[in-house]
């Protein structure tokens, strides 16, 4: 074992730790394009919409002018939503909405665990009170982003009953095909809605987040960095635990070009497993805080889970930086160590 950790373990435990850090930076910078998104899951294509200033902007209004073939839709209150039944959440007990409930006009929402505390129970079932009307609770769903005033606290069903009339809505939003985004917009643009891009309104959504994603993400990449500094004495002593090897290669007849490539070799396969190891620790770190949520900032940071694209993103800069530093220090030390090395061998 300690034979093992002279010659890898220490560099291994190195790129472990350089790995981890540059997939939560890669996560994080995924997860800073999301923070301005109203709900999780739009796409970045979606439109978002204003209330009227001359007419009145009730629910009923605006539900009637919905087209059919959305992707997600509703409407942001002060601490929480409405939405419309395509609209899918992770729930942790119960249902998400249903097109029977569109159909009926059901009063039931979803609720955020926090708020459970605040529920009455009626004939075994638990209900919400929401502006004067009694809501069926039928799912319950967890959020971390609690610091953040855009984390709803509640999800009711856009087509209940009890919220036909209520005007008093901050804003829409639709993610639909371009062109049924434009007809939605004709619909309602003579009436004095507004309209934008929501990737055009990140400023908006961002005003009231406590945590800079931004900030963040430059402190936890310079740590990065500097923790990949040690890399270069993680190699040294890599390389030092194989000067036998490399002395044996060299009285066999091998070039310093083919010790190199070999050398590299090595290193860029053990970097590959450390790479692997490590993106199986972020992803264990963040389903941890998913679960716990012990700090709602971080989770505003890193977000809840591995994105798909994290690894295919951290795995250039991890793979780049390690190759130049293998290489450089590799080609330094068999010019100016291997005599060096064959003599006291």
């Amino acid at each position: 074992m300690r034979r093992f950790f002279y010659r890898s373990g220490f560099m291994i435990a190195i790129e472990i730790m350089v790995s981890v850090l540059f997939i939560l930076c890669a996560n994080a910078m995924i997860n800073e394009k999301k923070t301005y998104l109203p709900m999780a899951g739009l796409d970045e294509n979606y439109m978002l919409f204003f209330p009227s200033s001359t007419e009145n902007n009730t629910v009923e209004k605006i539900r009637l002018q919905l087209p059919e073939k959305i992707r997600y839709a509703g409407l942001r209150f002060e601490k929480g939503a409405a939405v419309a039944s395509g609209v899918t959440v992770l729930t942790e007990e119960g249902r998400s909405f249903t097109e029977k409930d569109r159909e009926t006009k059901a009063n039931v929402l979803l609720l955020r665990e926090d708020n459970l505390p605040l529920c009455k129970m009626i004939d075994g079932k638990r209900y919400y009170p929401l502006r004067g009307t009694m809501y069926e609770v039928i799912g319950v769903y967890s959020d971390g982003e609690r610091n953040d005033s855009r984390s709803n606290e509640y999800l009711v069903n856009l087509y209940a009953a009890g919220i036909e009339e209520e005007e008093d809505w901050e804003y829409g939003f639709l993610d639909a095909p371009e062109r049924v985004q434009k007809m939605f917009a004709s619909s309602l643009l003579k009436q004095g809605y507004t309209f934008a891009a929501g990737d055009q309104r990140r400023e908006y959504f961002n005003r009231n987040v406590q945590t800079s994603t931004k900030a963040a993400l430059a402190v936890y990449g310079a740590v990065a960095v500097i923790v990949f500094v040690n890399i270069f004495s993680a190699i040294a002593v890599w390389m030092r635990g194989r000067k036998k090897e490399i002395v044996i290669r060299k009285m066999a007849g091998a070039q310093k070009t083919q010790i190199f490539g070999w050398l590299v070799k090595d290193f860029m396969i053990l970097e590959g497993i450390s790479f692997a190891i490590g993106t199986a620790i972020a992803g264990g770190l963040l389903a941890v805080l998913a679960k716990y949520e012990f700090s709602p900032s971080w989770i505003v940071v890193f977000g809840k889970r591995l994105d798909p694209a994290t690894a295919g993103i951290a795995v250039i800069p991890v793979l780049l930086i390690g190759f130049a530093v293998i290489s450089s220090k590799a080609w330094w030390y068999l010019r100016n160590e291997i005599i060096q090395i064959i003599r006291s061998e």
